[in-house]
């Protein structure tokens, strides 16, 4: 079974799109669009994600649905803007390979939204969960320069190369589809730097129950409180559903929700933050079997002819309050002790993506 968690945060640009669409048991649609604020991105995006959810007929390979998106873009009539997006789309499937079963995520990507393969650090690293960038901004790049688009100028078209690819995800691993607007250096360093008492994104990646939109928004919150979003944020995470996933323990704060379905989210709930002294809580290991898999619910009309039999779409068209000042920048920890093989390439990496900042305007 595979678990979906799909939330957007606007942070007053809402120029966000997302869907994650249930074709059949073993296989999803899934398809984040951020975007171009310089080109009020918006229409774009929620053009892009439409075409995906009404006009596509055919699910059987990343390709395949990418040739079908670009006719069904090149053939719209509707007056032209300036209007343009990034678009990273693609199938999950749960497969088998010499009887081991696995996800594996065969995508398109127009631009540069990222997408990651979360996993957890060895026993006694630094950091408890590392990321592996399975696609993201081409490198050497311009800063705030964007490659390729969903255009819709004088002629709706895509501009710029279209990467496709494939990964692997095992049962010990997260699959993240989002925009820049995830603070990656705070993730991945800051949460584990200074512990506060609310939940990080990777910890709930890995927590074995309460795997849905309204719990990972909550985490978007947590950040936004601490100034830590400086763009619109979305997000979908996939996993599958297996034992022996961290969960937290009893004194941390639990991101508590009972709802399992999906439905068109416009990102308006109050959700509460949690304040005060932050406490310390390690990770566990428990045989605790993981909640059901989150199912979308279906706008039935509007997907029966693209064979979908559930869906989520995240447009993030709430009013939601914006952060004034700059976010803070959490220093990199220096200490005597060494770090072991591996770290020390991938967070001068993610130090180094973050000073160059390339996408500030987003």
């Amino acid at each position: 079974m595979i678990q979906i968690a799909i939330a957007n945060l606007p942070q007053g640009k809402d120029q966000d799109a997302c869907l994650a669409g249930k074709l059949d048991e073993n296989t999803w649609l899934l398809a984040v669009a951020d975007g171009v604020s310089m080109s009020d991105g918006r229409e774009a995006a929620q053009l892009a994600i439409s075409i995906l959810t009404n006009e596509i007929d055919v699910f059987d390979t990343a390709r395949s649905v990418f040739e079908q998106f670009k006719v069904k873009l090149s053939n719209k009539t509707s007056k032209a803007s300036k209007s343009a997006t990034t678009l990273t789309c693609g199938l999950l499937r749960e497969v088998q390979s010499f009887g081991v079963t696995h996800l594996r995520f065969e995508f398109f990507a127009i631009g540069d939204s990222p997408i990651w393969k979360v996993i957890r650090a060895p026993d006694g690293d630094r950091y408890y969960f590392q990321r592996y960038i399975i696609h993201g901004t081409p490198y050497p790049a311009e800063k705030s320069k964007v490659y390729s688009t969903v255009c819709l100028d004088e002629e709706y078209k895509i501009k710029g190369p279209v990467f496709f690819g494939c990964t692997d995800i095992s049962d010990d691993e997260v699959l993240v589809v989002c925009t820049d607007g995830i603070p990656e250096r705070e993730v991945f360093v800051g949460d584990f730097r200074q512990r506060r008492e609310d939940i990080g994104l990777c910890e709930f990646l890995f927590q074995s129950d309460n795997y849905n939109e309204k719990s990972i928004k909550k985490v978007l919150d947590n950040y936004n409180t601490h100034g830590l979003l400086y763009d619109d944020a979305t997000i979908i995470a996939a996993r599958r559903s297996v034992p022996n996933l961290i969960s937290l323990t009893d004194e941390a704060p639990l991101l508590e929700d009972s709802e399992s379905n999906f439905a068109i989210v416009n990102g308006d709930d109050e959700s509460p933050v949690h304040h005060g002294e932050p406490e310390k809580h390690e990770p566990i290991l428990t045989d605790e079997q993981p909640s059901e898999g989150v199912t979308a619910s279906l706008a039935q009309a509007k997907l029966a002819e693209s064979g979908m039999t559930d869906f989520a779409i995240v447009n993030g068209d709430d009013e939601s309050p914006v952060h004034n000042g700059e976010p803070e920048k959490p220093e990199p920890i220096l200490t005597d002790e060494q770090p072991s093989k591996g770290v020390t390439a991938s967070v001068a990496r993610m130090e180094n993506e973050n000073s160059r900042n390339p996408h500030p305007e987003r």
